[in-house]
């Protein structure tokens, strides 16, 4: 089982790692990049939902996990110079379900937490637990302090479906776009980027869906194809024009793939659901 648990960990943070630089790809494609502003003291409160469905598989031997995840996070601005902008990124609340094997890991972090349960503890140490990232003015990441770095190889918290936001140095922080220096930014425009690394090749297409004096909605298609995982997804995202915060991101996504250890192959379907919604505090 261990090795199973190990291959499901890698399609998943493999898959929820695209999630998060789609929004990059877009951006990199183009000449020039938006200048953001905030102030310190600025925060916004984002609510998160991720419901995964996951099925391993060696011959006959199948294992089914079904995950949902509610999380509360904050982003607030801790400082501001000429050039840069510090956050610090926290989870204020999060629920979470786990089943498999006709049994329900339940966790909440306003509720008491299980001590016999390694997974219980893992997700009750990353509440309130803030991490720090420095970006400069175009969105683009610095450097970073992330507190979920500890469990990245934890074969046991694969198992939680928690929603992963990588905080990687020279990738865009998740919680802006930069649609605004796409010319001619209008309805109907698309565009596509392709990107490739680490054995796998990334390619999203946009279409510019709706746009207004608020807001601009912007759908995708994303394909990556890969040594042991592909995926399909599709989603849509609400930006704000003003601020470019993202104030709505839909994910719906498909990876199968494979591990192999101990030369013995482990087949893996994930199916998942993100949705999350972004509102500044006041």
């Amino acid at each position: 089982m261990k090795f199973i648990i190990t291959g499901l960990h890698n399609n998943k943070s493999a898959l929820l790692s695209i999630f998060f630089m789609m929004v990059a790809s877009a951006v990199y494609a183009q000449a020039s990049h938006r200048v953001f502003t905030f102030q310190a003291g600025d925060e916004f409160q984002k609510q998160i939902r991720l419901n995964s469905n996951c099925t391993i598989q060696r011959g006959k031997q199948k294992l089914d996990i079904v995950s949902s995840s509610v999380l509360s996070k904050s982003y607030k601005v801790t400082g501001v110079t000429d050039t840069t902008y510090d956050f610090a990124v926290t989870i204020e609340k999060m629920e979470d379900k786990i089943n498999s094997l006709g049994r329900e890991l339940y966790f909440n972090s306003e509720s008491g937490t299980d001590t016999t349960s390694q997974i219980q503890k893992a997700l009750r140490y990353l509440v309130g637990r803030p991490s720090r990232l420095t970006i400069n003015r175009h969105g683009i990441i610095l450097s970073a302090t992330d507190v979920a770095s500890v469990f990245r190889n934890d074969t046991l918290f694969a198992f939680t479906g928690v929603p992963e936001e990588p905080f990687v140095k020279g990738a865009r922080f998740g919680l802006i776009a930069d649609f605004s220096t796409i010319k001619p930014l209008k309805k109907g425009y698309t565009w596509t980027t392709s990107s490739s690394g680490k054995k796998q090749v990334v390619t999203t297409t946009f279409v510019i869906d709706n746009i207004t004096d608020a807001i601009t909605v912007v759908k995708f298609t994303n394909v990556v194809k890969g040594q042991y995982l592909n995926s399909n997804s599709n989603g849509t995202y609400i930006l704000d024009n003003k601020s470019g915060i993202i104030l709505q991101r839909l994910v719906e996504s498909v990876s199968t793939g494979y591990e192999i250890q101990n030369k013995k192959v482990y087949a893996t379907t994930r199916r998942v659901s993100l949705s999350e919604e972004c509102v500044k505090k006041e």
